[in-house]
């Protein structure tokens, strides 16, 4: 009997063991995926509009914030390279005098091809609602603002229990487009192909998403 029990404690800490292996192995591979703060790319991340508008397109695979302790990860349309920790993001945008010290950034853009937009846009949709908008896929709010100049969508989720809100931005609103009541949803509205520049302006606000 005591030889059994000796047994059997002795396969319960080997299982033990080796689940914290593969669980370091997994988590080595994890980093291993992040840029460290001296390792990101300049091709990485681009200014726009100039040094005071903050606002940037990245190429990063994620952005992983820091919050209550938990490690939320926002997934970027089209990104391809490495993740990147959010506080390295801001030091290394601090560094290169693209972002002021104390200062967040306004947002991010994506810049898609004329005669490409509408498709490009119903892509970032179904982009985000396949991850971080599962189950939110009902936007908060969603408008022409602007004087009719641009389309406003706001979205409210969770990640590891903890309130977030993404909010885009496009123009290229089509001439007569400026009633909400037009469309019940968002892939509806129709978007101008051939506008200047077309562009998807999005940001994130973590643990900020207020009240339901």
């Amino acid at each position: 009997m005591g030889r059994k029990l000796i047994l059997l404690l002795f396969l319960f800490l080997l299982q033990n063991c080796k689940e914290q292996v593969e669980q370091d192995k997994g988590n080595l591979a994890d980093n291993k995926k992040i840029y460290k703060l001296n390792e990101i790319p300049k091709a990485a991340i681009k200014s726009i509009g100039g040094n005071n508008s903050f606002i940037y397109e990245i190429k990063f695979s994620n952005l992983i914030y820091h919050e209550n302790g938990k490690d939320i990860k926002i997934p970027i349309f089209r990104g391809f390279l490495k993740d990147v920790r959010y506080n390295d993001f801001l030091k290394y945008c601090e560094s290169r005098k693209i972002l002021k010290s104390g200062v967040a950034e306004s947002g991010f853009i994506f810049f898609s091809n004329k005669g490409e937009f509408k498709r490009d846009f119903i892509k970032f949709l179904k982009f985000y609602k396949s991850n971080i908008l599962k189950g939110y896929e009902k936007p908060t709010f969603f408008d022409v603002v602007n004087e009719c100049s641009s389309w406003l969508i706001e979205y409210k989720f969770y990640v590891q229990g903890i309130p977030c809100k993404m909010k885009i931005s496009v123009g290229g609103v089509v001439s007569g487009d400026c009633e909400r009541t037009n469309y019940k949803s968002v892939e509806e509205i129709r978007l101008d192909d051939y506008t200047k520049r077309p562009s998807i302006f999005y940001s994130f606000e973590i643990n900020e998403a207020g009240e339901e």
